[in-house]
């Protein structure tokens, strides 16, 4: 490893193929802060990575596929009003197409309304 440097914090065997990448800092979801969700094509879902709160560097608390029965996802980003969308690339060749693709999923908080 090259000075200034530091080995993967996660890897995956067999692997994920991670199309896409986001950091979720929003407030309308105080559950997913600091969370890590990423896309993936080959493991074809949803992956949330959570951090253990230390110093230093990070270090990973668990790993979860939060979205599995969509196919392969290939972007995530948050919206302005702090929901999480992410796209399905099913019908490039590489998927296993399904009536209905390629979609965009949008994740967002149901709240009780009840007193």
């Amino acid at each position: 490893i090259l000075e200034g440097t530091f080995a993967p914090l996660i890897q995956f065997t067999p692997a994920e193929a991670p199309a896409s990448a986001l950091f979720y800092n929003e407030e309308k979801m105080p559950f997913f802060r600091g969370s890590l969700f990423f896309g993936a094509l080959r493991g074809e879902g949803l992956l949330q990575v959570t951090f253990r709160d230390t110093p230093g560097r990070p270090e990973i608390d668990r790993v979860v596929k939060i979205i599995d029965d969509v196919g392969r996802v290939r972007d995530v980003v948050a919206a302005p009003d702090g929901s999480i969308y992410f796209t399905t690339s099913n019908r490039d060749g590489r998927g296993e197409p399904r009536e209905g693709d390629d979609k965009i999923y949008r994740i967002y908080p149901v709240y009780d309304t009840r007193e």
